[in-house]
């Protein structure tokens, strides 16, 4: 996706409701963006779904997979990949996901804001990075870390 054409995306995902402080960041989600073409990612965690869904299931023959706690925002994301023509499968609760065998991931995105146990999250997060692979934290600044 060029730059231009994820700017304009992520317009568009602020004027459905989305808190420019809770969304990942523009500049994030253009290192995301590079960063699956870099890695050559074909398997991706993303752990808190939004914007940084549509951007790794923005790539074509990339094997998606999110965890969100909010029923809410799991349904707007649901929403949001459907009306932009992207696959919205997927897309677990953290309990959901815990059953699943779900191997390791080229890229897992954990961007979650101050949740219980995020510690718990970030070691079962690093536990499912591929060798080669890389975990990628947002909101590090966030007091509950």
């Amino acid at each position: 996706m060029t730059p231009e054409e994820l700017s304009q995306a992520y317009q568009e995902y602020l004027t459905m409701g989305a808190a420019p402080e809770h969304a990942l960041s523009l500049q994030t989600a253009t290192y995301l963006n590079n960063l699956i073409d870099e890695l050559g990612a074909k398997r991706v965690l993303d752990i808190g779904s939004g914007f940084s869904t549509f951007v790794t299931r923005s790539h074509e023959g990339v094997d998606c997979w999110t965890v969100e706690e909010d029923d809410k925002w799991r349904k707007v994301t649901k929403s949001y990949l459907q009306n932009r023509g992207l696959d919205s499968g997927h897309i677990f609760t953290g309990l959901d996901f815990r059953g699943v065998d779900v191997g390791k991931f080229d890229l897992v995105l954990h961007d979650c804001k101050g949740e219980i146990g995020r510690m718990q999250q970030l070691r079962r997060a690093a536990a499912l990075v591929a060798p080669g692979g890389v975990l990628l934290v947002d909101d590090g600044h966030f007091p509950a870390l």
